[in-house]
């Protein structure tokens, strides 16, 4: 989750009826109320310990099964919500505000991430985050189960899916890009996602390569960091994201809309299919007037088709801007 923000001011649109409510924390009270009848965590430990088969090997199939299950779950009961149930294993990422480990449910033994707020954060902000992810319910998006509190710290414990980003993903790679089959397997999901989101007028505003998870074996990928989203309808004005995914709009301080979120993903697919950025300067003055001016020069190999779907996705005018219209992705 390494952060490298062209930021101004994480902001909103003016209060307005588009914005969802605070966060109504749902509280799952014990049901051990009944002689003989067993709690809902006590329940939900015994299935899992009578499914779970604890493996190294990432290809275990029942495994995968339970992990999906998992995924089901919107809450873990509430007497099992506790941040000591945690054994925290490793750290995944950090950003600016926020710090995210993956760990483990000492009773239930699910794997989770966990995204950590210190006491600066933007309680306000955070809140908005919060509430945009209980909204979501989407295949290649991460799944937030609840949040918890302390004097200290403000804790999102989400679905564990992948330590890799796409970012990694490719820098790992000797060749720096990937083959147009594995970017039309990525590019389908990503837009999908994109196309959820905004039915639900909800704007990304941060679509990039390290906020894209990706399991290598299946080539699944996962939006994640809604740090920045909104829910609105109405155009905004403050500007937010990471430099070399800004929409020209942007770059120039107008006012914009969702098709931000198309442009980034214009610049996703082309890093994917090129291994490069679509516009790159040698400063930050020359990089702006590259993307202003929006001058796309494609490879040789890449094809017709691949080409139509960049130039719908990178056009500078964002009333024209789309993310479909491509046989590429079909």
């Amino acid at each position: 989750m390494r952060q490298n923000y062209f930021r101004q001011q994480r902001g909103s649109a003016t209060a307005n009826s588009n914005v969802v409510p605070p966060l109504q924390i749902k509280r799952q009270q014990s049901t051990n109320k009944i002689a003989g009848q067993p709690s809902i965590g006590s329940h939900l430990r015994q299935i899992m310990k009578q499914q779970f088969i604890p493996t190294t090997s990432t290809n275990n199939m029942q495994n995968e099964i339970i992990r999906t299950q998992e995924t089901q779950l919107q809450e873990v009961p509430f007497e099992l919500q506790d941040i000591k149930m945690y054994q925290i294993l490793k750290v995944l990422g950090h950003g600016a505000t926020a710090e995210v480990k993956m760990a483990r449910h000492k009773l239930l033994d699910i794997v989770v991430a966990i995204k950590v707020y210190g006491s600066h954060a933007n309680t306000n902000l955070l809140e908005q985050e919060v509430v945009i992810l209980q909204l979501l319910s989407h295949p290649n998006i991460i799944k937030l189960y609840y949040q918890l509190k302390t004097e200290q710290n403000i804790y999102l414990i989400q679905e564990y899916f992948s330590p890799m980003t796409l970012d990694s993903y490719l820098k790992g790679r000797t060749i720096k890009r990937l083959s147009e089959d594995q970017v039309k397997i990525i590019g389908k999901q990503l837009t999908n996602a994109i196309i959820y989101l905004h039915n639900l007028k909800i704007i990304h505003r941060d679509l990039k390569l390290e906020n894209i998870l990706i399991d290598p074996q299946t080539m699944k990928i996962k939006l994640i960091d809604f740090g920045y989203s909104i829910q609105t309808d109405k155009e905004l004005s403050i500007q937010c994201g990471t430099h070399q995914y800004m929409a020209p709009e942007l770059i120039k301080q107008q006012n914009y809309d969702n098709k931000v979120d198309v442009w980034a993903c214009g610049v996703i697919l082309f890093r994917l299919l090129t291994g490069l950025f679509p516009f790159k300067g040698n400063n930050e003055s020359e990089l702006n007037k590259k993307i202003i001016a929006g001058k796309l020069e494609f490879p040789s190999f890449m094809n017709a088709s691949s080409k139509a779907l960049l130039q719908g996705m990178l056009n500078i005018n964002s009333q024209l801007r789309t993310l479909i219209g491509s046989e590429f992705l079909q």
